[in-house]
């Protein structure tokens, strides 16, 4: 959270100067949040790394012994994700059917969706 703490900071500074100052637009956008999340990524690691030895196991690369057992995972995973993902995609061609109707049913689609996405995201992140 330190690290978010800097780096968003130069994130704001980054934009005004890709956007503002060089006039790049939406490509400096991409550019600062991309310069942003590599630096966030290189400080984590390097955060772990040394200042965190405990967790230097966790760091490794991986071998054969990674993914054995990975074909039983699987039997198990893939059929929850399609299942999960039907869901969601089911639930989008709805908002895209209540725009069809009216502009007050799209927006009563994306109240219930937003709901919906804050429930979701709140049970998955547990």
């Amino acid at each position: 959270m330190i690290i978010q703490i800097i780096t968003t900071p130069m994130h704001v500074l980054w934009s005004y100067i890709f956007v503002n100052r060089l006039g790049l637009g939406l490509t400096g956008t991409a550019l600062s949040s991309m310069i942003t999340t590599v630096i966030n990524t290189i400080v984590i690691h390097l955060y772990v790394y040394f200042i965190l030895p405990q967790f230097k196991e966790a760091y490794f690369f991986p071998t054969t012994d990674s993914i054995r057992g990975m074909k039983d995972y699987i039997k198990v995973a893939f059929p929850s994700m399609l299942m999960a993902c039907l869901e969601w995609w089911s639930i989008e061609i709805l908002t895209l059917y209540a725009s069809l109707i009216s502009v007050v049913s799209i927006g009563s689609q994306v109240i219930i969706l937003n709901v919906m996405y804050v429930y979701y995201c709140t049970s998955l992140g547990l």
